[in-house]
């Protein structure tokens, strides 16, 4: 009878050993990245006391600057480019040329116009981008924080 306990015991064991799976074959979370496409959200600034937030479409024109309502921004690891969307005098709008730049760390520089200024990736996730720069406004040199949705 040992015996026979014994050996029911000795298959038991085997059979619980070789029947589990690893725990090595766990997929590991994909970290969040900043590359992809993505299209403006909000713009957010402050002036003095006042902190103001708005759609990044309900940008106020300015002389300075074409009036731009979108930005698509398309980031690798080490590359960017940029497509604008001006809103013209007479409500229509227009695709302007692709401008492209280049990455290093976290710093965005496009060679563009002198108001494509140098841009500061704050945050990002799967879904969204945070990016710092200034924007000149009115004859006013202005920190923003501009959000973006991935595309």
């Amino acid at each position: 009878m040992k015996k026979l306990i014994a050996s029911v015991l000795f298959i038991s064991a085997a059979i619980g050993f070789t029947s589990c799976s690893s725990d090595d074959n766990t997929p590991i979370r994909k970290e969040a990245s900043y590359e992809g496409t993505w299209v403006t959200d909000s713009l957010f600034y402050k002036a003095g006391n006042f902190e103001g937030k708005h759609l990044f479409s309900q940008m106020p024109p300015d002389d300075t600057r074409p009036t731009i309502i979108e930005e698509i921004l398309t980031l690798t690891e080490k590359t960017a480019s940029l497509v604008e969307t001006e809103k013209l005098e007479n409500g229509s709008t227009k695709q302007l040329e692709k401008v492209n730049g280049t990455i290093n760390e976290d710093l965005i520089k496009f060679n563009g116009k002198e108001y494509h200024t140098e841009r500061i990736i704050v945050s990002y996730s799967d879904s969204r981008l945070e990016l710092k720069y200034n924007i000149t406004m009115r004859g006013a040199t202005l920190p923003v924080t501009v959000t973006y949705k991935r595309k």
